[in-house]
């Protein structure tokens, strides 16, 4: 089935990241297929109280006007799947600049008792008001590509901000939705080993790890 992220990264030190954050569409909380009204996100992870990130509005749609081309549900699948258009809300620290890539963000959901994960697919300016409509950067093609976008003066002054996402390919009986978002799993770089590639003169070969026979 076609379906439908890689870097998340913060203007300040990220010890204390945006949060990875299983948030609820509907207001509804939401786990196992046998009681729909008990389901909880399996992966929440709540990291630090200074930032927050919220899906406060969804709708779907069959097609996205992007800044350069238009991107349509192909015909033949227009009774299976629709973008759906999620209208996040982040809260940070006055002064801290943003970078969201779509590749960071996953959509998890349900689809009637099914369960599903969807990549972002694209994402406008980021803004100030929820309501307000901005220009949505979108790959031509299904999944994230290289998408990302920035804060400028007035939303890095902001100690909240919004921004629209895009996700493909979603089920006419969507309902539960939790957002994930990607960050570094730590703080310290790894360091490439010397000499890394530098673009002249091929790249370098890796010597092979040592192997394991099959039991």
């Amino acid at each position: 089935m076609e379906r439908k992220w890689t870097y998340w990264g913060m203007g300040i030190s990220i010890g204390l990241l945006v949060l990875t954050l299983g948030v609820t569409y509907q207001q509804r909380m939401v786990g196992n297929p046998e009681s729909p009204s008990a389901r909880t996100c399996p992966h929440l992870m709540q990291v630090g109280p200074q930032y927050q990130v919220e899906i406060v509005r969804m709708s779907f749609t069959d097609r996205i006007e992007s800044l350069l081309y238009t991107r349509r549900i192909p015909e033949p699948a227009l009774e299976q799947y629709r973008f759906a258009m999620v209208t996040l809300k982040i809260t940070k620290p006055a002064g801290a600049s943003l970078s969201l890539a779509a590749a960071d963000l996953t959509l998890h959901y349900y689809h009637g008792d099914e369960i599903e994960v969807a990549p972002c697919e694209g994402l406008s300016w980021f803004k100030n008001d929820s309501e307000a409509e901005a220009p949505i950067l979108m790959n031509p093609i299904p999944g994230p590509g290289f998408i990302k976008q920035t804060t400028g003066p007035a939303g890095t002054s902001d100690t909240m901000i919004y921004i629209d996402a895009v996700f493909g390919f979603m089920e006419p009986n969507t309902r539960e939705c939790w957002l994930c978002i990607g960050h570094p799993a730590t703080t310290e770089p790894f360091v490439c080993p010397s000499p890394a590639w530098n673009g002249v003169g091929g790249v370098r070969e890796i010597a092979p790890g040592p192997s394991i026979s099959a039991a």
